[in-house]
């Protein structure tokens, strides 16, 4: 499901080395190690649900998110055969645009007509899309393909377009510099462009 994620091997702070320690104890089968870790789960899809519906009105509460983002995680079976916390982090940024995308589909077979122009107001990144007849379930599609061909790139599009966070939070978010998320954003926005033209 994912690709290579050693560009996650340069974070060296306590929090991810007690959290790589936490996983390998956890595959070990300490339950006390996957509970701690699934407490992190949980917390990490809180924020990033809290960071992608941050407006006052939500049909879609954060607690569908973060309840169908999880639901994702444990159905794939990622907590168990994660290499690294890289891997894990990605896994649950795409659990979290698939499960926006779900709601985007949900919403476009509850309205006939359905037009991006027409999209509800409460996803900020709906406001995103311009033109008329943008198929966001296709972005996700090719931003899957992208997830497996260069993962950090990806991740940067999770966490701008469908998480809103700054090019500053990504980078502290994947421990880069401001102007590689600058330079991955841009690269993927045109691989994506291209792809979706096709």
């Amino acid at each position: 499901m994912f690709g290579s994620f050693d560009w996650w091997a340069g974070m060296n702070s306590d929090n991810s080395n007690n959290l790589e320690q936490l996983l390998l104890q956890m595959q070990q089968g300490d339950e006390v190690a996957m509970s701690r870790l699934a407490e992190w789960v949980l917390a990490e899809a809180r924020r990033l649900a809290a960071l992608a519906l941050r407006e006052k009105y939500q049909p879609t509460s954060q607690s569908s998110v973060i309840s169908g983002a999880v639901v994702k995680l444990i159905r794939s079976q990622t907590l168990a055969k994660a290499p690294n916390v890289g891997y894990l982090k990605a896994a649950l940024y795409q659990a979290v645009t698939e499960v926006l995308i779900d709601y985007y589909r949900k919403t476009q077979r509850r309205r006939r007509g359905f037009r991006s122009s027409q999209l509800p107001p409460d996803l900020p990144w709906f406001r995103q899309i311009e033109e008329p007849n943008f198929d966001l379930v296709a972005l996700g599609q090719a931003l899957a393909e992208l997830q497996v061909t260069e993962p950090r790139q990806a991740s940067v599009v999770h966490l701008k377009f469908f998480v809103g966070m700054t090019i500053s939070q990504i980078a502290d978010e994947l421990n880069i510099s401001e102007s590689t998320v600058e330079s991955d954003w841009r690269i993927a926005r045109a691989w994506l462009f291209q792809r979706l033209s096709e």
